[in-house]
């Protein structure tokens, strides 16, 4: 006996329209969450712009990528996200540079 497969005969756009109304309802503890992300990406971005980090404008996004329903999921999420960076970070070649390319290097000439 097979199952039988589920079919939605809604269009598209009733369904994007269903999927927007279910993801936007408002909730307890919703405010606090966004309140957590915003603050947050703010701070990152005040530290990118403050000390000019180049490629900063990913920082901003990782407190989106992060945030989670409850702190503890976030600070879980951060803690995994930080661990596998390190891990990629320290498993790359020694003696090459970030980019894959040698850099030529030069003699520098003080006067």
């Amino acid at each position: 006996m097979r199952a039988a497969i589920p079919t939605d005969t809604r269009g598209f756009t009733a369904w994007f329209l269903d999927f927007l109304k279910n993801e936007l309802t408002p909730y307890s503890g919703r405010g606090t969450v966004v309140a957590r992300i915003v603050i947050a990406a703010a701070i990152s971005m005040i530290l990118v712009m403050t000390f000019r980090i180049p490629g900063g404008a990913l920082g901003p996004l990782y407190a989106f990528i992060v945030s989670r329903e409850n702190l503890v999921s976030t600070i879980r999420s951060a803690v995994g996200l930080s661990i596998g960076l390190a891990g990629t970070i320290g498993s790359r070649e020694p003696g090459r540079s970030h980019s894959g390319i040698c850099p030529v290097r030069r003699k520098a000439t003080w006067s």
